[in-house]
């Protein structure tokens, strides 16, 4: 008899522990570059929104855009043995080697706003965000549109190493050269995505080139700073375009202070990585590799149809 009560308690005890194991929900960990910006403050709002609508817990982790940190963090996420591991690279090289003991963990990783470099494709199960070369691409054809095919440009990178700087550098060089080769870039230097920083430079390079005719700045934050110099400078006729849609960048596209940016939401970014994450945790198949958000371009004709998210 008591040989089998204390089978029973055995096998109940086995049954419960197995609903609880098969119950239990996913854990999802999100290490970020840096959450002291903008578009990253809201990213995380949305982020943790999606992840009360899916019912999965989450670890987010802040790099504080430090390589060496991130990677820490990524060894940090592998020994708590989470079921997916959503990364913002800080540094797309640097990253590499922390995706590849995570893949050799047999953790699956969804890259998210900034892609590694392309040599760690092969770790990761999905890329979920924005197309940043496409971005550069939208910005040099404005560029190109509003200059009429010729001037003097200057550009306000991001900060070193990052994919939206990689990348958006590359697709906008790239298509001035190829579209409006009479466009020459006077200058281009990291401002860190930091406004005082963007317009500090700027202040320098009203001094430097007294002709500049356009500016192309990596972000919103960028673009606006140098607007800021050029008007402190009693510059009006200069083309100033950035990337993002932020509150800021919109209303400067309102007043005229910029040509026209991008929009680019962090809330559907994150959305997206969400998506995509709790899919793979539940043992779905994806499907494709690249999954990008909509990235509509803004001028004056079309701002008063988008409203900011950061």
């Amino acid at each position: 008899m008591k040989k089998n009560l204390l089978s029973i308690c055995i096998i109940a005890l086995s049954f419960m522990l197995f609903t609880f194991s098969a119950s239990a929900a996913p854990v999802i960990g999100l290490t970020m570059p840096g959450l002291n910006v903008p578009y990253f403050a809201s990213y995380i709002g949305a982020w943790d929104a999606a992840a009360k609508e899916y019912g999965v817990e989450t670890i987010v982790l802040d790099a504080q855009w430090d390589p060496a940190k991130q990677a820490s963090q990524m060894e940090d996420l592998i020994a708590s043995n989470v079921d997916v591991i959503v990364v913002v690279a800080t540094d797309t090289q640097a990253i590499i080697p922390s995706l590849e003991k995570a893949f050799n963990a047999g953790i699956p990783i969804v890259a998210s706003n900034a892609a590694p470099d392309e040599s760690a494709y092969k770790f990761l199960a999905c890329y979920a965000g924005p197309d940043d070369y496409q971005e550069g691409v939208i910005a040099a054809e404005m560029m190109a549109a509003a200059l009429e095919g010729k001037g003097d440009v200057v550009i306000l990178e991001g900060a070193p190493g990052t994919h939206p700087a990689v990348y958006r550098q590359k697709g906008f060089v790239e298509t001035i050269e190829k579209i409006a080769p009479e466009i020459k870039v006077l200058a281009s230097q990291p401002a860190n995505w930091q406004k005082a920083m963007a317009t500090s430079i700027m202040e320098n390079w009203v001094l430097k080139y007294p002709n500049i005719d356009g500016v192309f700045g990596h972000d919103d934050t960028l673009a606006v700073g140098a607007a800021d110099a050029a008007k402190a400078a009693g510059i009006t006729d200069i083309v100033i375009i950035g990337i993002g849609g932020s509150g800021e960048g919109l209303a400067a596209v309102k007043s005229g202070d910029l040509y026209g940016t991008n929009l680019q939401s962090p809330v559907e970014d994150a959305k997206l990585a969400m998506e995509k994450a709790v899919a793979i945790a539940n043992g779905e198949e994806i499907e494709d590799f690249f999954y990008y958000i909509p990235i509509p371009k803004v001028t004056m004709e079309n701002v008063d149809q988008f409203e900011p998210e950061w």
